[in-house]
């Protein structure tokens, strides 16, 4: 049997509760690792996201790239990700959604193989609009440069879409109602269309005709109070897609005519 002195073991036992700390605890706020990955968030949803920017978006994205969504389901490549980006949210060049960070939420947790760092998650709750949710990030160390590897957005909530108070309603002219008609897509199996008629706008999907009322600028809600339509335009005020907010979530929709 090996023979350890009391204070071999007591230091044995230092070891290893340092290890465990090491393995399992999250780094101060104020320390570089941290700092480090706050400042890449920004980068990639302050600077490459919202803005646009997809080389941003490139540069920071491991090539073995997920994306898990409770709502949304799996983005299973860097090439898709990029494609929704560039090719959905950013089709008019200005993002229809922006993102949103909770500073106060965020925390890292380094991840360590034998006492090499080659990774961190970082953890937060972030909004798209009136839809907050919990993330977990995955930042992989690639030669010295930190991406980010996987990406877990769950927990969708949406703020309360009720709009009760008649009085509060905007009447709008026919002119204006006409500029918000046409089809605009969710996905290739859900477009959903707007005709004006009579002075009322309503909203048309498979054959169901609901009326959505002004509110605000560009933002309409159902008669039954079940759902918030919102209009998205671009910089030159061209009328490019909408956002539908209902309890369960936020869609994005493109106009396509």
């Amino acid at each position: 049997m090996l023979n350890m002195s009391r204070k071999g073991v007591l230091n044995l036992v230092g070891l290893l509760v340092v290890s465990v700390n090491i393995l399992n605890a999250q780094v101060p706020k104020e320390s570089v690792l941290f700092q480090t990955l706050k400042e890449k968030d920004k980068q990639m949803f302050s600077v490459g996201f919202n803005q646009c920017n997809i080389e941003e978006v490139e540069k920071l994205t491991y090539e073995n790239f997920e994306f898990y969504h409770d709502k949304d389901g799996v983005t299973g490549s860097k090439e898709d990700f990029i494609k929704v980006i560039e090719g959905d949210l950013c089709r008019s060049g200005k993002n229809v959604i922006t993102r949103v960070l909770d500073e106060s939420s965020l925390d890292v947790f380094p991840m360590y193989d034998r006492g090499k760092l080659y990774g961190a998650m970082q953890t937060g709750i972030h909004s798209f609009g009136s839809t907050s949710a919990r993330f977990m990030h995955l930042w992989m160390l690639d030669n010295d440069e930190w991406k980010l590897s996987r990406v877990m957005s769950y927990n969708h909530k949406t703020e309360n879409t009720s709009m009760s108070v008649e009085p509060n309603f905007i009447i709008l002219s026919d002119a204006a109602l006409d500029f918000y008609e046409g089809d605009y897509q969710f996905s290739p199996d859900f477009i959903l269309s707007m005709v004006s008629d009579s002075g009322k706008l309503y909203g048309n999907s498979q054959g169901e005709k609901v009326e959505i009322k002004a509110y605000a600028k560009h933002k309409f809600v159902a008669m039954d109070n079940s759902v918030k339509i919102h209009f998205n335009l671009d910089a030159r005020g061209r009328l490019i897609g909408l956002s539908m907010v209902t309890p369960d979530g936020e869609m994005v929709a493109k106009k396509i005519k």
